[in-house]
């Protein structure tokens, strides 16, 4: 799929394991070629552990986000 103008191409679509969120930070992405998961944030990752775990309502408070001064 061509992305931009300038020739960039999307090689591949990489998901949040756990909301969908596409991740576009290289650093997130899982090595190609194994089975494993590939989370947009810590808060993602944690909730999905404690869901595997049994955890049936997993409660987590939400990430605080830095806002910008105007």
């Amino acid at each position: 799929m061509r992305f931009s103008r300038t020739g960039y191409y999307i090689e591949e679509y990489v998901k949040c394991s756990n909301c969908g969120e596409l991740i576009y930070d290289p650093k997130r992405h899982p090595p190609r070629g194994t089975k494993q998961e590939a989370f947009c944030s810590d808060w993602c990752a944690k909730w999905r552990e404690l869901r595997k775990g049994g955890e049936t309502r997993p409660v987590l408070p939400l990430p605080k986000v830095k806002r910008l001064q105007q």
